[in-house]
């Protein structure tokens, strides 16, 4: 069970709010806790949460969070969100898919290497290859944000019985995605 936080907003957003709405879903993912943000200025940004002395430049508007229970690979390459070496795309992801080594064998067949030994890498790979349609090759329980900063376009989807949360809220200024509502209701509280 890992914790996903995604906002995107036409206000600036406030890092120790997001930080706080973050929080809110500690329980889900105590291994590691990272946010990566896009500046005004299109530069790409990520951070441990846990380092208190980060914040973001003025102008802020997109930010992804992930609270990240280590299950399949326990080692630092599958923490997220999860973000390309050009800073292209990010993935933030909570789940299992359960045919992650076939895919990821179909992947290295169009020579597509993957690093990690779990299923996330798996996921962010074949998303950022085939894009939305990587999602009928899934198997499992899941739910995520994948972002293409590049294009600024959020795709989100979670598994047909949704296993796995993810609910979103949506108004004229905002667009908040969560595990959990009360990550967005603590968002909202500070926000509007």
């Amino acid at each position: 069970m890992c914790g996903i936080l995604l906002r995107s907003s036409d206000n600036e957003i406030e890092f120790t709010e997001f930080v706080a709405a973050m929080r809110r879903q500690d329980h889900r993912g105590p291994d590691d806790q990272r946010i990566i943000w896009r500046n005004s200025d299109g530069s790409v940004h990520e951070c441990d949460v846990r380092q208190k002395s980060v914040v973001f430049d003025r102008g802020v508007r997109t930010v992804i969070g992930h609270s990240r229970l280590s299950i399949l690979d326990l080692t630092s390459a599958s923490n997220q969100p999860m973000l390309s070496d050009r800073n292209e795309y990010a993935l933030a992801f909570n789940g299992c898919i359960y045919n992650y080594r076939e895919i990821r064998s179909e992947l290295e067949q169009v020579g597509v290497m993957c690093q990690s030994t779990g299923d996330t890498e798996v996921l962010f790979k074949a998303l950022m290859y085939w894009g939305p349609d990587a999602i009928k090759k899934l198997n499992g329980m899941w739910a995520f944000v994948f972002y293409d900063i590049s294009n600024d376009l959020i795709h989100m989807s979670r598994d047909e019985y949704g296993k796995k949360p993810l609910f979103y809220y949506k108004s004229k200024c905002d667009f908040i995605a969560a595990s959990e509502f009360k990550s967005i209701f603590s968002v909202l509280n500070r926000s509007e």
